[in-house]
């Protein structure tokens, strides 16, 4: 099974490389895809090792011409914050669109991506705009990253490599798909006119079972589509919706904690969250979550702990969808049999450290 992390940040306090995550930590991600702890290991393949392929995803500013710029700073409409020199427009569709980095390279032995990671920067900002500055690296307020480990008669190949993209979305998962069955239906009866032109947008091949990774976002896309127009801005319990009728469909899982047999171990996953991710002083090797006046500023998801400190992580439940929504508000819901009505969220009101201890 592949390893995966998820970062984010909010609040104008907060400034964060790549690098702090998927670099430098102990445990980083890269150190997983030569050295992870936590993989299953009746799969067939090597257990410590995750080297078909990585990649990594964020969100970042439009970068603009000199024309454009001098049209936005002289525009009658723009608005000019105190806090800094720029010009702040509203978020929409333009500036949400995410950039992804892939390859089918070991991740701890391609020098672009220790490179880029020092370059890619989560500088805090406000939810509802963006900053266009000409001057500042770019910004964004949410990372992925991941590891791959190719399931056996498994492409290798960037097309297989997450996260994936679509839109404003990225999406990715870690395990097994589905049942082989599934591949042998018409995929135009099973995907959304949206979903099933990206799966064929994305692959030359004649056949797109042969690029089953695809397949869960696609079949997510679909079941989100179902709820409205993809451009639209979707409540936590929306998106919980789809990716549980998703899972329904696939009977396994993707960005969740699910395992289709009540008996078996889910594949890891942990989370964290306080108010700032940071290197410790004590231990300049390590990194720790923060935490002050319990603020929840900072989330960080990962299939293994990035750090050697328990009580900063808390294992997600078996059989779970965690969401995190603009506010910070995490929540974590069980998914149970997936045929009734969606269970109340459970709202986590500390940190993990806080509430592990009550």
């Amino acid at each position: 099974m592949c390893r995966m992390t998820v970062y984010k940040g909010l609040g104008l306090d907060q400034s964060i490389l790549l690098a702090d995550l998927i670099v430098k930590p102990k445990h980083s991600i890269i150190h997983q895809s030569y050295d992870c702890h936590e993989r299953f290991h009746n799969t067939g393949l090597p257990s410590q090792l995750n080297a078909d392929g990585f990649g990594i995803g964020w969100y970042a500013e439009k970068l603009y011409s000199a024309k454009t710029r001098d049209e936005l700073l002289f525009s009658p409409k723009r608005r000019v914050s105190d806090s800094f020199d720029g010009v702040v427009i509203p978020r929409n569709k333009e500036y949400e669109t995410p950039c992804v980095f892939t390859s089918i390279s070991p991740a701890w032995n391609n020098r672009n991506l220790v490179q880029l990671a020092d370059k890619v920067r989560y500088h805090g900002m406000d939810d509802s705009h963006f900053r266009i500055n000409f001057t500042r690296p770019r910004s964004s307020p949410l990372f992925f990253a991941h590891v791959r480990a190719a399931s056996i008669g498994s492409l290798t190949s960037e097309t297989n490599c997450h996260p994936f993209t679509f839109d404003k979305y990225l999406f990715m998962h870690n395990g097994y798909n589905i049942h082989p069955s599934f591949f042998h239906l018409p995929s135009s009866s099973i995907l959304s006119d949206v979903a099933y032109k990206m799966i064929r947008g994305s692959t030359d091949s004649e056949h797109w079972c042969t690029h089953d990774d695809l397949s869960s976002f696609a079949l997510f896309l679909t079941h989100l589509e179902e709820l409205g127009p993809l451009d639209q801005e979707f409540s936590g319990k929306d998106m919980r919706h789809a990716l549980g009728t998703t899972i329904r469909t696939l009977n396994h899982l993707c960005h969740t904690r699910y395992v289709n047999v009540s008996s078996s171990a889910a594949a890891s996953l942990y989370f964290s969250s306080g108010s700032r991710w940071i290197r410790s002083v004590e231990r300049p090797k390590e990194y720790i979550m923060q935490r002050h006046n319990k603020e929840e500023k900072v989330f960080v998801m990962a299939s293994e702990r990035l750090s050697n400190e328990p009580s900063d992580w808390l294992e997600v439940p078996k059989n779970s969808i965690v969401t995190v929504t603009k506010e910070m508000n995490i929540q974590i819901c069980p998914i149970v049999s997936l045929l009734g009505d969606e269970p109340e969220p459970e709202v986590v009101p500390q940190s993990p450290a806080v509430l592990e201890k009550s």
